[in-house]
């Protein structure tokens, strides 16, 4: 194939000689774009001369034509031209690509959960997410709570936009500290304290003063302490109750794990044993008649119109109460005296009767409930009685407290539930 380029002296296109300069003599340093022709150099009436002489020069007559009226197709060297025109033709690609072929790009990019929460109540966590491509695309989101899954969807996010996704999360009843997070995101999860509700404890109930003597006061207090184990703060109302009517309602504000004490008073009816009541907690309180009686009072008597004399002799510092009743368990009263300390008395009139007798030794006698509220003890004598009459002849029965130990007849100490019932 025939040589030709650019000649920079010419200021044309040339055909070139073997050695690469142009045939006008110029040298090849002075040639650029040198490429192959697909045809031969047209050859003139002297070159066809020449050829019949091999060691003639060949030159031809006049310059090689361009390549577009030679039809030939040329073979560029590297240039700027031809680098431009490579950028372009990779810019164009990449534009076609993205018009003709677009594609979604979708990360998230933000994430967020609320502190806490309240047990039983949902967590509401926060998902942003980013689509930087130019089509749009689902994004498959999977929210982890301590590494399980709890919540699946596919989110629809537009080319180029952001979308914000709210996502629920059942928290369930269990009070603790979860981890949660979103599933192939390297950002971090948070942790959320699912708090328990508050939640109240009466601890104890204390009734003074117990027992109370209704003829010096018909008031008493209650003091109720009260605990919030819950994590939240909260009111709680106190229900105050005796002998299960209300007495009083209280409505108090407890911090998260705290306790308060709160004191009421109440009025009580009358003497006996009363029922103070706040939530599961349950006092008695004993109210009392406390009422010195005159010493030689007979509470009892069921034994009248006869002529025996049952005498009672108190030497000791406590008052007594004696009792007699037939023989045998759990017999009523059928006689009772009230002998105070240090004196004596008789019951004259009583009838013929095979008796046992019984005694309380004590202080602050209560009316009402006919025993001892202080220092009390429950005893019975040994042997058997007998009161018997006829003829003109009467029996005087004696009974002594407070002798020495080892006179008189011996007694033995009982329970309240084998006193004779009154």
């Amino acid at each position: 194939m025939a040589m030709a380029g650019f000649c920079s002296a010419c200021g044309e296109n040339v055909w070139l000689t073997e050695s690469g300069g142009c045939t006008r003599g110029h040298s090849p340093d002075q040639i650029i774009n040198a490429y192959e022709a697909d045809v031969a150099p047209p050859v003139t009436e002297p070159e066809l001369a020449a050829a019949a002489v091999p060691e003639a020069a060949a030159v031809p007559s006049s310059g090689p034509m361009m390549p577009a009226e030679l039809g030939a197709r040329k073979r560029f060297l590297t240039s700027p031209i031809v680098i431009i025109g490579g950028v372009a033709a990779l810019l164009l690609v990449v534009v076609l690509a993205v018009v003709f072929f677009p594609r979604p790009k979708i990360a998230v990019t933000g994430f967020t959960v609320p502190e806490s929460v309240l047990s039983g109540e949902d967590i509401v966590a926060t998902v942003e997410i980013a689509n930087t491509g130019w089509a749009k695309g689902d994004y498959p989101l999977t929210i982890l709570m301590d590494g399980a899954t709890v919540n699946g969807q596919s989110v629809s996010v537009a080319a180029r936009s952001q979308k914000r996704v709210e996502v629920t999360i059942p928290a369930g009843g269990i009070s603790g500290s979860y981890d949660i997070s979103v599933a192939g995101w390297d950002g971090p999860g948070d942790t959320v304290w699912v708090m328990a509700p508050a939640e109240f404890v009466v601890d104890w109930l204390e009734v003074t003063p117990d027992p109370l003597d209704v003829n010096t006061s018909s008031q008493a207090t209650a003091e109720v302490s009260v605990s919030n184990i819950g994590d939240v703060e909260g009111d709680y109302v106190i229900s105050l109750t005796v002998d299960g009517a209300v007495v009083e309602e209280r409505t108090i504000h407890l911090e998260a794990e705290s306790t308060a004490e709160e004191l009421f008073t109440f009025a009580v009816s009358g003497p006996g044993s009363h029922e103070v009541a706040a939530a599961d907690q349950v006092a008695t309180l004993d109210a009392h008649q406390i009422l010195r009686p005159d010493n030689g009072t007979v509470l009892i008597n069921q034994l009248s119109g006869g002529s025996n004399v049952f005498t009672v002799v108190n030497n000791s510092e406590d008052d007594v109460f004696v009792v007699i009743s037939q023989p045998g368990e759990a017999q009523p009263a059928l006689l009772a005296v009230y002998v105070t300390a240090q004196n004596a008395t008789s019951v004259r009139g009583v009838r013929d009767t095979t008796y046992v007798c019984y005694y309380m030794e004590g202080a602050g006698w209560c009316g009402h409930c006919q025993r001892f509220t202080e220092a009390f003890d429950y005893g019975r004598f040994d042997a058997t009685g007998e009161l018997k009459s006829g003829g003109g002849m009467y029996t005087e029965s004696v009974v002594t407290f407070g002798i020495k130990e080892g006179d008189g007849t011996p007694t033995e100490s009982v329970g309240e539930e084998d006193f004779p019932t009154m």
